[in-house]
């Protein structure tokens, strides 16, 4: 243990100390199982580490976080608890459930916020709950999903935060653990935080000496992977046709269809290389990963479901889409043809409406623009209308209770909603399990975020499934949504493959 993780540890192991003595204190009068927290501010030589070196090297259950657009990384590690649902009553279950076992966690007084001796200028961390749920209310049944249920949060032991130049560590401990060797594990947690240089997460160059550079001869053979979609695209085309039968029966007005394309490597993905490549590409977007056991899901959303901090709640309409162009005239004109397109723009409003229908109720005020704005990615733009509201000051409106109204929104599942679920069931043929679901963390006083897991996809050893999907509406052609979905694919197969 080094100097400056020796010196943290000391502080951790006063402040669990001290929780320790103020839970024994509380006696019976705490609800529930209590467990031990404590927070302490990091030296910037930590603080501008990278959690991906982290993630390289976690054996544990693990859940990563990062918006460098907004200056946000997470990283949590080891489950101190873990919450699973399922069913039609996900959402709520979970709402209880969490906000119980947040509020059991016991901190010293001079650790504790609510004392007035936290960082209150910029919001000292507390402890959060980190993972997601699946698109459907039930567990999968494909075993590709093993150990993602219908939804699941965990408690970290370890939980890295960073918001702009500075950062903390929150640890959890149980009553009966030894403070001294709850600080010691998280000290050496701290030794793995290191900064890593990009060509850390860079792929292994394959070299061959003497070859020449006027062709390939004697050049050894990169690493070959083999791609293969869920379905042949005439098939998709095909699906597209008949939720447009659909829609002009009446029997639907929007449906998201989506497709998968499986990747076989030579060998095990590696996971941060890819992460750092999208986040470089994404700066926007919110990069993710949830690690259980041999399986990863990762990703790049561009789109909120939800957010929610004291009595304000925000949200955002993401739908109608358009490549982007190779010189800034043609971006330009494809960007005035999106938001032009009376096709992207009904599409667009579906969203819109289903969001306005679920959070006017509970909001005072609600800002809604009028028309959207351009949202644009590397590869892809979309529609995007930003909503803002402010809660009523009365209980029961929750993250999860306010994204269990919204999952899944017009953006994901289609309009009206069963009708659009029921489709897809029958005619989709594909297990999403946590494709288009929530992801994201939740805090103790019912808030947190929520993100769609769009640009995502499920690694496990050499093998990867990626997803994504394409809202159909009356005026949907066939091959335009089809290519959609390959570019939206490429997000995630390009940095995947290294082709």
């Amino acid at each position: 243990m080094n100097g400056l993780s020796a010196e943290l540890a000391r502080s951790l192991e006063a402040l669990l100390e001290s929780a320790r003595d103020r839970a024994r204190s509380a006696g019976a009068r705490s609800p529930g199982r209590t467990r031990l927290g404590a927070c302490v501010p990091l030296p910037r030589e930590i603080a501008e580490a990278d959690a991906l070196a982290l993630l390289e090297s976690s054996q544990d259950e693990c859940f990563w976080w990062d918006h460098p657009e907004a200056g946000l990384t997470l990283y949590g590690e080891g489950a101190a608890a873990t919450l699973r649902a399922s069913g039609p009553g996900r959402f709520r279950e979970l709402a209880v459930r969490s906000c119980a076992l947040l509020g059991t966690i016991q901190r010293s007084q001079e650790d504790d916020p609510s004392s007035g001796d936290g960082d209150e200028a910029f919001g000292q961390p507390g402890p959060l709950l980190l993972g997601g749920l699946a698109f459907e209310d039930a567990d999968s049944r494909d075993p590709i999903w093993r150990g993602f249920p219908a939804a699941q949060f965990m408690l970290p032991r370890h939980l890295f935060v960073r918001r702009g130049d500075r950062a903390w560590l929150f640890v959890v401990a149980e009553v009966g653990d030894r403070p001294s060797e709850a600080a010691q594990g998280a000290a050496h947690f701290l030794e793995r935080l290191r900064p890593v240089p990009a060509r850390d997460f860079e792929l292994p160059e394959r070299r061959s000496a003497g070859f020449e550079l006027r062709g390939t001869a004697g050049m050894e053979a990169g690493p070959s992977y083999r791609v293969r979609a869920d379905r042949a695209h005439r098939d998709f085309e095909a699906q597209v046709q008949a939720a447009r039968r659909a829609i002009a029966l009446g029997e639907l007005q929007k449906v998201v269809l989506a497709r998968a394309l499986d990747v076989q490597g030579e060998g095990p993905a590696r996971v941060a290389p890819l992460l750092a490549k999208l986040r470089s590409a994404y700066p926007a977007c919110v990069g993710f990963a949830m690690k259980r056991g041999d399986g990863i899901f990762v990703g790049a959303t561009p789109e909120l479901l939800i957010s929610m901090q004291g009595r304000t709640v925000r949200t955002a309409a993401l739908a109608g889409s358009a490549p982007r162009g190779r010189d800034p005239e043609a971006d330009a004109h494809l960007g005035r043809q999106l938001i032009e397109s009376k096709k992207e723009q009904e599409e667009h409003r579906f969203v819109v409406d289903a969001l306005r229908e679920v959070l006017a109720p509970a909001c005072t005020r609600l800002e809604v623009p009028e028309s959207p704005r351009l949202l644009r990615l590397e590869g892809i733009q979309h529609l995007e209308t930003p909503i803002r509201g402010l809660l009523a000051e009365r209980p029961g409106s929750s993250l999860l209770e306010l994204a269990g109204n919204l999952h899944p929104s017009p953006a994901v599942g289609g309009v009206p909603r069963r009708a659009a679920l029921d489709w897809l069931d029958q005619c989709e043929g594909l297990d999403r399990g946590w494709f288009a679901g929530p992801i994201g963390f939740l805090d103790a006083e019912g808030g947190g975020e929520l993100r769609v897991a769009l640009r995502s996809g499920l690694i496990r050893g050499s093998r990867a499934r990626l997803f994504a999907g394409a809202g159909i509406v009356s005026d949907s052609q066939p091959d335009a949504e089809l290519e959609e979905t390959r570019v939206k694919l490429r997000a995630l197969l390009a940095p995947l493959t290294e082709i």
